[in-house]
């Protein structure tokens, strides 16, 4: 239902860029958290729908071109964060090996290292973790492909 109701408020209110609304303008108009819009926007475009944005805010895309650059924001978002990814992972290297996880995250604990380091970036190539890092959870737990939005 929420998802319907923000696709009608961007189709009315927020069609091109120029007609951009921030993220705090968004969950005023709407009620929702910052968590909630986020989701709901990975969610949509997931789904195809031409919701564009950036730094600035969300907008209804009016031609490719605006979905364009939303891609290669994103793009840009995702090789960020692969860097501080593979700075974590040599960072982690002056700890030793992680015999004992206690005090680890749950995440860290089940994210597949098993208590390995490796010195080939815990035993994944970058297109590998970048495979990976395009299959982002959605709101129910669950793995869709395609988007690291934010």
């Amino acid at each position: 239902m929420k998802e319907e109701m923000f696709l009608a408020y961007l189709k009315a209110n927020c069609v091109g860029r120029k007609n951009i609304q921030t993220r705090a303008q968004l969950q005023r108009k709407l009620g929702l958290s910052k968590d909630q819009l986020t989701n709901m926007v990975h969610r949509m475009r997931c789904k195809g729908l031409p919701i564009a944005g950036g730094p600035l805010g969300y907008f209804y895309a009016q031609n490719a071109g605006e979905l364009h650059a939303t891609i290669r924001w994103l793009e840009k978002m995702v090789q960020t964060l692969l860097k501080s990814i593979n700075g974590l992972v040599k960072a982690m290297e002056s700890y030793g090996p992680m015999e004992d996880q206690e005090g680890a995250p749950a995440e860290a604990q089940r994210s597949g290292f098993g208590g390995e380091r490796r010195s080939d970036g815990a035993g994944e190539l970058p297109a590998e973790r970048q495979e990976r890092a395009s299959a982002v959870r959605d709101d129910d737990g669950g793995s869709s492909g395609g988007d690291a939005s934010g």
